[in-house]
Formats: structure tokens, sequence, C-alpha cells
């Protein structure tokens, strides 16, 4: 299910509370969350360091499948 640009938002929002704000900005720019597929939050990063980052920051909401 692709989700609305006011979800993005809002899932952005949540992340910042886990992630902390000073975190937040550093490590969510240039993501976007994307759609679900049942529990599973499909999150685009603009490129392979933003990627890195996130899966070495923030291992425990991180899954990625190749």
């Amino acid at each position: 299910m692709k989700i609305s640009r006011v979800q993005d938002q809002a899932i952005a929002a949540r992340m910042a509370l886990i992630a902390g704000a000073d975190n937040f900005d550093r490590l969510f720019r240039g993501v976007q969350f994307d759609e679900f597929d049942g529990t599973v939050l499909y999150v685009y990063a603009a490129d392979e360091d933003r990627r890195q980052k996130l899966k070495t920051r923030l291992p425990s909401i991180y899954r990625l499948s190749r």
C-alpha cells in the first residue's frame, strides 16, 4: 500500500522521536518512506552513503532485502 504525503510526514515525526532530534536531520535527509507491505515499511535512501549510515546507527529499525 502506497502511503500519502501526510502519512510520510507522520512516520518522519515518529522516527524523529525514536532517533532523537539531533540525529534525525542528519540520518533521514534524502530518505523517503514509500509504502507498507503488511508490517514492513519500505524506506528509500537517496544514496549508498545514507543507507549505510541508517544501517550502522539504527540497526534495530533497519532491514534490507537485496
